[in-house]
């Protein structure tokens, strides 16, 4: 099989798995079960919709994740039904889903439907300094937002153990990550001790966040179940294994 891991855009990723199972096996009546744990982003929505499209392919079993990296009709409003660039996004991709009003999934409901509940449950009830971190991003990102207001979502790398490091130096280190120059304000501490004393606001309100999660990341599932089941085949969605061991942890199986 290709590697398609590189390949950003869901109509590149059809042509490569289309490509993968009619020019690599050219045998007639061949049939193919198409699996993807873990498969990222839009991949695995590109996987119910060739399993849809694609004769040979008999049975599908996905198992996603990374639904913030999902191609949406949010993200390309003018695309997608109206061009007949039926690639263009992959939710929502059943009609029903699309006919109701508000069915928009934005970037942030989306990145949060991939927290882990069971393993923030142990964190809370733990009460380590793990807890004080989401306090110790927020203010970074507010930093960020006001010294570099271009930059809309940015891509904070992991500080080592930067729970157990003072506040300013893990500034220091998350803007050597970013490759970014550290604004002079940074001096001033005092301006930031307000925001960090309230870091008890930020875990309840990230605790709410992961709340929801759940019911995010089923309506993004169910949606993939409401797609199949228009075009007529029995599908499954199910819990394969148990979420303390990852929480993307639901299969969706089909078969013709």
């Amino acid at each position: 099989m290709h590697n398609i891991t590189s390949i950003g855009r869901s109509c590149s990723i059809m042509q490569c798995l289309k490509s993968a199972i009619f020019k690599e096996n050219p045998v007639k009546n061949e049939r193919f079960l198409l699996t993807g744990l873990h498969a990222c982003g839009d991949l695995s929505a590109t996987m119910v919709k060739l399993f849809a499209e694609c004769h040979e392919v008999t049975a599908v079993v996905s198992v996603a994740c990374c639904y913030m990296k999902i191609t949406t009709d949010l993200d390309q409003p003018q695309m997608g039904r109206m061009n007949n660039q039926e690639d263009s996004y992959r939710y929502p991709l059943s009609e029903f889903v699309q006919k109701l009003p508000d069915h928009c999934l934005p970037y942030k409901s989306r990145e949060a439907s991939c927290h882990a509940l069971e393993d923030y449950k142990l964190r809370l009830e733990e009460n380590t300094n793990h807890l004080k971190m989401h306090c110790y991003r927020a203010v970074l990102e507010s930093m960020i937002r006001e010294s570099y207001p271009e930059i809309i979502r940015p891509p904070v790398q992991t500080v080592k153990k930067a729970y157990d490091l003072p506040f300013l130096e893990y500034v220091k280190l998350a803007f050597v990550k970013l490759n970014l120059e550290l604004p002079n304000e940074i001096s001033d501490s005092s301006r930031f001790e307000s925001m960090l004393s309230r870091w008890q606001q930020v875990v309840t309100y990230y605790t709410i966040s992961v709340m929801v999660a759940s019911v995010v990341e089923m309506i993004i599932l169910l949606d993939r179940m409401l797609f199949l089941e228009e075009n007529n085949f029995e599908c499954e969605l199910s819990a394969t294994f148990e979420p303390t061991l990852s929480p993307r942890c639901f299969s969706i199986t089909a078969h013709k």
